[in-house]
């Protein structure tokens, strides 16, 4: 179940970083 919990905090800076790179 930890690692459940810790998805959004890897998600969250992952798809930040992502995103401008598409944009």
């Amino acid at each position: 179940m930890t690692t459940l919990s810790n998805l959004p905090s890897i998600f969250v800076p992952l798809v930040g970083l992502v995103f401008p790179a598409w944009q």
